[in-house]
């Protein structure tokens, strides 16, 4: 909502700028001596010609570089202020009220946008997770040595945040990723390695090692995204290139692919937007029981 509403600002920004450009049209075909007084007030707004058409192309910029947007901005600012200083035509009483509207809205833009927190809070716990073999358990089969893990990712504020870009690391085997989260997100499949035998076996449906992603297109204001992540710890499997007997594969209740179970350690790196400023969080989480 913010968004569209930043989006609004600059388009009115845009339309002040036809305005303007059509007074500096009406004002170089006139006399400044024959002006009359609205005449003069007209002239007057060509200031915001050059200054509105900036802040309109940082609208356009800003949803692609925030940086690029931001210096436009103050670029905006900078040359409004030396517009109003040399425009000796209109009152000093109207020039101070000017200079105070541009400082007030360059001010409210840096409190509020620029420089304004946007957090987010990441929390995390861990279950042994003992649950019976072959349960259903958030659309995973539950298998021996398997443990379960959850993370969460809050917007604690009153702003919504876009483009919620969440990867972790976990010093275990992935099993899968699924969302106990009723908010639409998805994970993106990436530079993931499974485990494989000495014979070169890949163990496809055993889990993955590396860094994992989830994307969100919406973050709301206090809402949370919760993960529920089943992990294994392989170990043993790794360190000794174990081979399963014949007729065994790598979800056998034998539990001769997970070793014991363990409490991971996680990594969270989380990249969001808010109002178009990009702010990025990374934190070790440090896994309840």
């Amino acid at each position: 909502m913010e968004d569209c509403a930043l989006r609004w600002v600059f388009v009115t920004l845009a339309i002040c700028n036809f305005l303007a450009q059509d007074s500096i049209l009406f004002s170089s075909k006139t006399d400044r001596k024959k002006q009359t007084g609205q005449e003069r007030r007209w002239s007057y707004i060509r200031s915001l010609g050059l200054v509105s058409l900036l802040l309109a192309i940082a609208g356009i910029v800003m949803p692609f570089s925030f940086t690029g947007a931001v210096i436009v901005i103050y670029a905006a600012y900078a040359i409004g202020l030396a517009l109003i200083y040399f425009q000796r035509t209109v009152p000093l009483v109207f020039r101070v009220i000017a200079t105070l509207a541009f400082t007030g809205g360059i001010g409210v833009f840096t409190c509020l946008v620029v420089v304004y927190d946007n957090p987010v809070e990441v929390s995390g716990s861990w279950y042994v997770a003992n649950y019976a073999l072959g349960a259903a358990v958030n659309r995973f089969k539950w298998q021996e040595g398997m443990s379960e893990s959850r993370l969460n990712i809050r917007n604690p504020s009153y702003r919504d945040y876009s483009d919620v870009d969440i990867h972790f690391l976990t010093s275990d085997f992935v099993v899968g990723i699924s969302q106990t989260s009723g908010l639409p997100c998805r994970e993106i499949e990436e530079d993931v390695t499974p485990p494989r035998d000495t014979l070169g076996t890949i163990f496809h449906s055993m889990g993955r090692t590396g860094s994992r992603r989830v994307w969100c297109d919406k973050l709301p204001a206090k809402s949370t995204v919760q993960l529920f992540i089943p992990v294994g710890n392989v170990d043993e499997f790794v360190k000794n290139h174990f081979v399963p007997p014949a007729g065994k594969n790598a979800h056998s209740a034998s539990g001769m692919i997970f070793g014991e179970k363990r409490k991971p350690v996680v990594e969270v790196h989380v990249y969001y937007k808010a109002l178009f400023k990009p702010s990025l969080k990374i934190e070790l989480v440090r896994l309840s029981e």
